[in-house]
């Protein structure tokens, strides 16, 4: 992903590709979760699987791509129950979120601008038990609902996309 930063941020920026991203891996999320064989437990993963999706996870980077949903279908691809394919999902934005959350507090920390650090944990510790709540309301709906609703959404927001802006 890293490799490819300067060719995506440059030409791949485009409402057409915004586009065709949006309505692409919505339509391969709905054909993942449509699939059968969607057997395999966190147990049952390995290395090459984590590549796999991890390289989906690298798609991302790519406007109109969502980090949950390729690496989602990814899972889902490979045989994943959807708790499975979500719970990975999340478990791979661990070491984005905090490397990125690093980047920023050291600038942050250099900078000149005063910070309330006290306020800022606060802040930082709740928005962590949100999330933890929210991924455990999330996945007990996914395994009711299935990946539909989101699949709709993304197809209808491509709609949206092309009739505004192309």
């Amino acid at each position: 992903g890293l490799a490819l930063l300067d060719m995506i941020d440059n030409e791949l920026r485009g409402a057409s590709v915004i586009f065709f991203t949006t309505l692409v891996f919505g339509i391969l999320l709905g054909i993942a979760d449509w699939l059968p064989k969607r057997q395999r437990t966190m147990d049952s993963l390995n290395w090459k699987d984590a590549v796999i999706v991890g390289i989906a996870q690298a798609m991302a980077l790519v406007p109109g791509t969502s980090r949950s949903g390729v690496t989602i279908t990814a899972g889902l691809f490979l045989g994943m129950t959807r708790e499975t394919a979500s719970r990975f999902s999340f478990l791979l934005a661990i070491p984005i979120i905090v490397l990125a959350s690093a980047v920023k507090l050291l600038e942050v920390a250099t900078s000149a601008v005063i910070v309330d650090w006290n306020g800022f944990l606060i802040g930082g510790v709740t928005s962590f038990v949100m999330a933890i709540t929210a991924i455990h309301f999330f996945l007990k709906w996914l395994n009711k609902v299935g990946m539909w609703p989101y699949v709709i959404y993304r197809i209808i927001l491509a709609g949206v996309i092309y009739a505004v802006l192309m």
